[in-house]
């Protein structure tokens, strides 16, 4: 919404789920009876939150307790369906529980500045096996690239996404070293290993070859590399691994997710120069990168225009042609979307706004790496990428 947003009258009677209001804001009278589950007030003026009783699917809330009235402890503290209950610039996942027992101790006084500071030890974190995640915050952004765009595709319409939730992505693919130590305690073999064959680089084009695996791809790897030569079934059995192991809900990211991840705020087609940002452009030597070595984006996510392309959840299909709300693709279909384009992608199959698609077949048996709370894949320099999800 526009920052000269006052009256928020036009907005009475539509189902929106989330709402982030700028600081002009002083009174949410008119988002009574809403079907809101996520509502970010941190911004705002807000100071009677007698409104948000009347929210029956609120489950995300972020105020700013500086402007409040006396009182609202009372008031918040009723709202038992509560999930996250957050006091930053971010959004960031704190529980009404951790919430309450910081306010007990004084911990949640002071500006806006102060409060923002504070929560940034929950932007980022990790896990048991060494891979860092950055919390990506909830919003409304617009997917697809515009016409004037060059390189742009006719599948990349644009229209306006809602992302309610935030998420937790890793800021790297994942590494040869996260998948071996995976394979090492499960004993798990992967598609290509059984089927004895891989997609791979070969001269100027791809091909199949007899052997190649995420052990073997044809060219030599570090442990720090993108792991490749993984299809989306074992991006998916990595995540079940990773699931159990750490008891958290790790899954691959939707296509909107991706998107909106990579752009971290951005409207053009890459977050950075491209140069410095990504590993891209086929210059004759045939291999992927360590990761992390390129420029991060805003939300300090590497790798996410070049290097590997990444696997996402979805079925590829057309685009909706009206806002949506936590799109999450067809629910069936013949192809696997792939994003991000890779070492060998010219720059403009690198744009984030960029779709590709592999039949499922394929995704099965060419090669992909992995992020972790979202996966990225690689072989064709397809890789899983990792996401953990609050």
């Amino acid at each position: 919404m526009s920052s000269r947003v006052v009256d928020l009258r036009p907005l009475e009677g539509m189902d929106l789920e989330y709402i982030g209001l700028p600081p002009s804001v002083t009174d949410i009278g008119s988002l009574s009876g809403m079907p809101l589950r996520s509502l970010d007030l941190f911004a705002t003026g807000v100071s009677n939150l007698e409104q948000v009783l009347t929210l029956p699917n609120l489950e995300y809330l972020n105020v700013f307790p500086g402007t409040l009235e006396p009182g609202w402890e009372k008031i918040l503290r009723r709202l038992t369906g509560l999930k996250i209950l957050s006091c930053d610039e971010a959004f960031s996942p704190l529980s009404p529980e951790e919430f309450w027992r910081l306010y007990d101790r004084g911990q949640l006084r002071g500006d806006r500045k102060t409060l923002t500071a504070s929560g940034r030890s929950r932007l980022v974190f990790k896990n048991s096996q060494s891979l860092s995640f950055r919390w990506i915050p909830p919003d409304v952004y617009m997917m697809g690239s515009p016409l004037s765009e060059v390189g742009r595709e006719e599948h990349e319409q644009e229209h306006y996404v809602c992302l309610n939730r935030g998420f937790y992505m890793a800021t790297t693919p994942v590494r040869v070293r996260d998948f071996a130590a995976f394979v090492e305690a499960s004993g798990y073999i992967t598609e290509a290993e059984r089927e004895g064959w891989a997609y791979t680089r070969i001269d100027k084009g791809w091909d199949r070859t007899d052997g190649a695996s995420w052990r073997s791809p044809g060219f030599d790897q570090s442990e720090e590399h993108p792991v490749v030569c993984v299809s989306w079934h074992d991006a998916q059995a990595y995540i079940e691994w990773l699931r159990h192991t750490e008891n958290k809900h790790y899954r691959l990211p939707t296509e909107s997710e991706w998107e909106y991840a990579c752009r971290a705020g951005s409207t053009t087609p890459f977050y950075d120069e491209i140069s410095e940002s990504a590993w891209f452009g086929f210059d004759g030597r045939i291999r992927t990168h360590a990761v992390g070595m390129k420029k991060a984006n805003a939300w300090d996510l590497h790798d996410m225009h070049g290097n590997i392309w990444e696997f996402c959840s979805d079925w590829y299909g057309p685009y909706p042609k009206a806002f949506v709300i936590d799109p999450s693709g067809p629910p069936s279909g013949e192809y696997r979307v792939i994003r991000g384009g890779c070492w060998y992608s010219i720059a403009l199959n690198c744009r984030s706004a960029l779709r590709y698609f592999v039949p499922q077949i394929a995704a099965t048996i060419m090669s992909v790496s992995a992020w972790p709370w979202i996966e990225r894949i690689v072989s064709i320099s397809y890789g899983p990428c990792l996401g953990c999800f609050v």
